[in-house]
């Protein structure tokens, strides 16, 4: 064989065999120097198993700092089967230990994983028998579950958190982010055959806990106004009632009540339909409170409150089918300006929209926030139903004068009466604290100024809203009473009714004097359904409330004396007032002496001490089973006391 030819292939050889090294070290280099996001994960779900926790939500305060929301530390039971000898007796242990089923239990013990949840947020009890009877391969980690130590107070405002700890309704869902803080996660450490090398104490890694979120309601004022729809309802045998107070000048709610309440602590036992926060989510016709806003425009185009028009004495064709009529007790001739609004005459209020037109009435209605949302800090917003002003017929615009076929939401229908109460500026409703930001100038201080004057003029002895005014405390309001509509068949029922009061307080003083706007609505009430009987007595104890948890120098003269409330209560109640009709005493009588609150609830607590005036601090929930201050202790105003309650998942 040629020599230079054998050489040749040597050399080939030698270099084919450096070529292939070259490539093995060049991949292994890149393997092991350069990121690869594949593999990475390959070697992640080889080595090590996720098992995702979540970090302590925020805390939600109200506006003097009181909790309405926290986390508390929870166990969660996990198992690692591949440690477990027998898992036929573990499951059984198990399933008499936290009442979960032996056939899911023993499912999940079946598992070639070496991570399973058994229960997670278990009850207290469950936990601490697991921790003095230990049983092999089960363990216990410690997580944060969401705990309102309030219960029902402010359930639809503040919502609910799921098991993943997201915010699933209120604002829990709104500020999710913000208080949700960042998940955290812990490593079980597997060989590359997948083997477990240590599932015993498994490390957290370090997590930010949740921002805490701090809102304009006051924890008191909430309480009281929810006591007083609640006693309104049951009274009336009314299918729901709501309240809003509002601050005229900022725009910030103070309260946001409803009744039937909604427990967020136990929230899968309610249907969907409690959860919803029907302040900003529910549209309804407003009836006659519509008329405030029909006054404001026409004062605007000139229309004096002396002028008169005739009410055509109770009975207006406004076609050949179309009929309006007053209210069975009122049947008037010629009724002034400021009458009209004074008797609630929906005549005089069709006269009224017919001259000011349909065009400037809808632009007006737009000006103050109907058929828009107001862009309320709260989900579910409803837009509210305005037609087009173009597609307005003359019957349609006889209809909107007095409130009918045209729906609103509460919170615009507060925020709108919060303009005028404040000089005529549109402020954006919120319930988080923030700078107040107004929207829009609506109306002259001239003209909120005259409209002001003809409201108060609904609350004197003989208006339509005289059972919401105040002694000595100037009120400016109106009452509406809207028959509901009849979905299904068109028209309305002859039956059902939503009365309502808007009105703000004190309403005669400076326009730099704290005011503050409450409406309150109470749906399908049965024993009475005129808004002056049903809910203007609401609105005079709600604004007592008011006046006596945000008092202030200007006002303090004008707030009526506790006992002067008691006497002017009992008078309206017995003189006025239907007998039917219970609305709840302004203030339980005080006490001297510590009263036996063991076995109390948190609601009954809440109560007490925010009547008598001390600084309360609690622990846990449930019911009380221990106080700081021993029954039969004298106690006074400002005092501290602290109560314990047992573990929510043992009192319920």
């Amino acid at each position: 064989m040629d020599l230079r030819f054998l050489r040749f292939r040597i050399l080939l050889i030698f270099g084919v065999g450096i070529l292939f090294l070259l490539i093995i070290v060049g991949r292994t280099l890149q393997l092991q120097l350069l990121p690869n996001e594949r593999l990475f994960q390959l070697a992640s779900r080889q080595h090590k198993k996720a098992v995702t926790l979540y970090p302590k939500r925020g805390t939600i305060f109200d506006q003097k700092g009181k909790e309405l929301a926290v986390s508390r530390q929870v166990g969660s039971i996990y198992a690692n089967p591949k440690k477990i000898r027998n898992r036929s007796f573990v499951a059984r242990k198990l399933s008499r230990l936290t009442g979960i089923p032996y056939s899911k239990i023993s499912q999940k013990l079946k598992s070639k994983r070496s991570f399973v949840w058994i229960q997670r947020l278990t009850k207290d009890t469950v936990t601490e028998t697991l921790k003095q009877k230990p049983i092999e391969g089960v363990g216990i980690i410690d997580e944060y579950k969401r705990f309102y130590p309030n219960e029902e107070l402010a359930g639809q405002v503040l919502g609910m958190v799921g098991m993943d700890s997201k915010g699933v309704e209120g604002l829990e869902y709104q500020y999710n982010e913000h208080l949700q803080g960042e998940k955290k996660s812990i490593g079980i450490i597997r060989d590359a055959l997948g083997r477990v090398v240590s599932t015993d104490e498994p490390l957290f890694m370090e997590t930010q806990e949740g921002n805490p979120l701090h809102l304009t309601l006051d924890k008191t004022l909430q309480f009281l106004l929810e006591k007083e729809i609640k006693t309104a309802v049951d009274s009336v045998d009314a299918l729901q009632g709501l309240g809003v107070i509002q601050d005229a000048h900022t725009g910030a709610l103070l309260a946001v009540a409803q009744y039937p309440f909604f427990n967020a602590n136990r929230f899968g036992s309610y249907q969907k339909d409690p959860w919803k926060n029907r302040a900003v989510t529910d549209a309804y016709e407003p009836g006659s409170t519509f008329k405030v806003f029909l006054s404001a425009l026409a004062l605007e185009e000139g229309i004096s409150p002396q002028e008169k028009f005739y009410c055509e004495n109770g009975l207006f064709r406004v076609n050949r089918k179309d009929v309006i009529r007053e209210a069975e007790q009122h049947k008037f001739q010629w009724l002034k300006f400021q009458d009209i609004l004074k008797f609630s005459s929906n005549i005089g209020a069709v006269k009224l929209a017919y001259q000011v037109g349909e065009l400037p009435f809808h632009r007006k209605i737009l000006e103050f926030g109907f058929g828009q949302k107001t862009g309320v800090d709260m989900p579910g917003e409803s837009l509210g139903i305005v037609r087009a002003g173009r597609s307005w017929e003359k019957i349609d615009l006889s209809t909107i004068a007095f409130g009918q076929g045209i729906s609103t939401t509460p919170i615009q229908l507060v925020t709108a009466m919060s303009a005028i109460a404040n000089g005529g500026r549109l402020m954006a409703p919120h319930i988080v604290a923030q700078r107040p930001k107004v929207v829009r100038r609506i109306l002259s201080e001239r003209v909120s100024k005259q409209l002001t004057d003809m409201l108060i003029r609904v609350t004197d002895r003989d208006g339509t809203g005289f059972l919401a005014s105040l002694p000595d405390v100037s009120v400016a309001g109106k009452t509406g009473t809207a028959q509901k509509p009849n979905l299904k068949t068109g028209g309305y029922w002859p039956d059902k009714y939503i009365a309502s009061f808007l009105g703000f307080f004190p309403a005669a003083l400076d326009a730099n004097t704290p005011k503050y706007t409450i409406l309150i609505v109470v749906d399908e009430p049965k024993k009475f359904h005129y808004a002056s009987q049903v809910a203007a007595p609401i609105f005079k104890v709600a604004a007592s409330h008011t006046l006596r948890v945000f008092p202030s120098d200007q006002m303090m003269a004008q707030v009526p004396k506790q006992h002067e409330v008691l006497s002017i209560s009992r008078r309206i109640q017995t003189q006025v007032m239907p007998k039917e009709i219970q609305i709840s005493s302004d203030l339980l009588m005080g006490f001297d002496k510590m009263p036996d609150l063991t076995g109390r609830s948190m609601r009954e607590v809440l109560q007490f001490t925010s009547q008598v005036g001390l600084d309360l601090k609690v622990k846990g929930s449930g019911i009380v089973v221990k106080q700081s201050i021993a029954p039969g202790k004298e106690i006074s105003k400002g005092q501290k006391i602290s109560v314990t309650l047992s573990a929510l998942n043992e009192a319920h």
